[in-house]
C-alpha cells in the first residue's frame, strides 16, 4: 500500500534492504565462522584484523537518527533487536549446555550460579557457553554511545577527533585486543569500535559531496587490494613498512597500525560486496547473519564435529579443511535459521505480526 505521508515515505526508504550490505554481511559472517574454525594461524591473523571491526562499520552506515528522533524509541528498538536475542540465543545455548553436561561430560552438574554471571556480565572471551555473543551488548553500548555524541556534538570533525581518542583508550590503554581483562558488556572494545560505527555513518552523510567520487574510490581500491595482499603473503615485510618495530615503543604507532590494517580490511570487502550484489547465496546468509552469529559454535560446530566423529574423519588445522568445515558449518544451520525466521521470530527480537506483514508484502 502507497502512502502520500512524507514521514512514512522516509521510513519506507529507511527499510529498503541494501542489497551490498546483505553481500557484505554475508562475507562479514563467513570469515567469522572462518575465524573459529580450524584453520591456519597466518589466515586467522588476516581475517581477525578486521572482521569484528566490519560488522560495527555496517551498523554504523545503517544508523539514523531520522528515525528515532527521541532517546527513548531507540533504546527501546535497540532492546528488541539486540537485548532480546541476547537473552534468548543465551538461553539456547545454555539449554544446550546442560544437554551436554548430562548425556556427553560424565553427568557433571553446570554452574547456574556461573553461568548466570557470565550472562549478566557479557565479557568478550568470558561467555563460556556461547562467546560470540558479547557482540550483541556491547555493539547496544556503541550505539546508544554514539546516538548521545551526535545528538550533542554538531561538527562531524570534532565526533571523529573524539572517536579517535576513544579508540586510542581502547586499544592501548584498555588492551581491548588482548581481551585480557575485558570490561563488562564489551566497553572496553566499544572505545575501539565505535570509531569504526561513526566513521561509517558520517561517510554516508558525506558521500555524496566527495568530488571525484569515483576517482577516489577506485583509488582506495586498489590500495586495500594491495595492501591485503602485501599483508597476508609478506606479514613481516608489511610489518617492517608500517613501523610495526615501533609498538613495543609507542602505543600510538600500535594504534595507527591496528587502525590501518581494519580499514583496509573494511574497505576491500566493501568494494567486492558491490561487485557481487547479486549473489543470491551471500545474500541470504547476510539477511540471516544474526542466526549464524549466535549459533555457528555453540549449535553449528557441535553437529558437525558429531557428524565428523561418527565418519571417523580426522580434524586437520589448515585453511583448505576450515574452508570445507566453515561451508558445512554454514549448510547445517540453514534449516536452523528457517525454522526460526518462520516459526520463531521473537528470537531475533521481531514479532509474528511483522513477520507476517514482511511475508505478504513480498507475495
Amino acid at each position: 500500500m502507497l502512502t502520500s505521508d512524507p514521514h512514512s515515505r522516509r521510513l519506507i526508504k529507511l527499510d529498503k534492504r541494501i542489497n551490498w550490505i546483505d553481500t557484505l554481511k554475508g562475507i562479514g559472517i563467513i570469515f567469522v565462522v572462518l575465524g573459529h574454525a580450524p584453520i591456519s594461524g597466518k589466515f586467522c591473523n588476516y581475517i581477525f584484523t578486521f572482521h569484528m571491526p566490519l560488522f560495527f562499520f555496517i551498523s554504523g552506515y545503517l544508523f539514523s537518527m531520522t528515525r528515532y528522533p527521541k532517546i527513548l524509541n531507540f533504546i527501546k528498538s535497540r532492546i528488541k533487536s539486540l537485548l532480546v536475542p541476547y537473552c534468548c540465543f543465551s538461553a539456547l545455548a545454555i539449554l544446550i549446555l546442560i544437554y551436554r553436561s548430562h548425556f556427553e561430560i560424565n553427568n557433571v552438574s553446570v554452574d547456574f550460579l556461573l553461568v548466570f554471571k557470565s550472562f549478566l556480565l557479557a565479557k568478550r572471551n568470558f561467555i563460556f557457553y556461547n562467546n560470540p555473543l558479547w557482540f550483541l551488548p556491547s555493539l547496544f553500548v556503541v550505539e546508544i554511545s554514539y546516538y548521545l555524541i551526535k545528538k550533542y556534538v554538531k561538527s562531524n570533525v570534532l565526533i571523529m577527533l573524539l572517536l579517535f581518542v576513544f579508540g586510542y583508550i581502547g586499544v592501548i590503554k584498555l588492551q581491548t585486543l588482548n581481551s585480557v581483562n575485558p570490561l563488562p558488556w564489551g566497553f572496553d572494545n566499544g572505545m575501539f569500535y565505535i570509531l569504526f560505527y561513526g566513521l561509517a555513518n558520517i561517510l554516508r552523510e558525506i558521500k555524496d559531496k566527495i568530488k571525484y567520487k569515483n576517482i577516489f574510490k577506485f583509488v582506495l581500491f586498489l590500495y586495500s587490494i594491495s595492501s591485503t595482499l602485501l599483508f597476508y603473503f609478506k606479514q613481516n615485510l608489511y610489518g617492517k613498512i608500517f613501523n610495526a618495530q615501533l609498538l613495543n615503543v609507542s602505543g600510538y604507532f600500535a594504534y595507527l597500525y591496528f587502525l590501518h590494517l581494519a580499514l583496509i580490511g573494511i574497505f576491500t570487502y566493501l568494494a567486492i560486496s558491490k561487485l557481487l550484489f547479486k549473489s543470491k547465496i551471500l545474500n541470504y546468509i547476510g539477511n540471516n547473519t544474526l542466526t549464524y552469529f549466535a549459533l555457528h559454535i555453540c549449535l553449528g560446530f557441535y553437529i558437525l564435529d558429531n557428524l565428523l566423529l561418527i565418519a571417523k574423519i580426522t580434524p586437520q588445522g589448515n585453511t583448505v579443511y576450515g574452508i570445507l568445515y566453515t561451508i558445512l558449518a554454514l549448510n547445517i544451520l540453514i534449516p536452523i535459521s528457517y525454522i526460526i525466521n518462520n516459526y520463531l521470530p521473537f528470537i531475533l527480537g521481531k514479532s509474528f505480526k511483522s513477520h507476517y506483514n514482511k511475508t505478504t508484502a513480498r507475495i
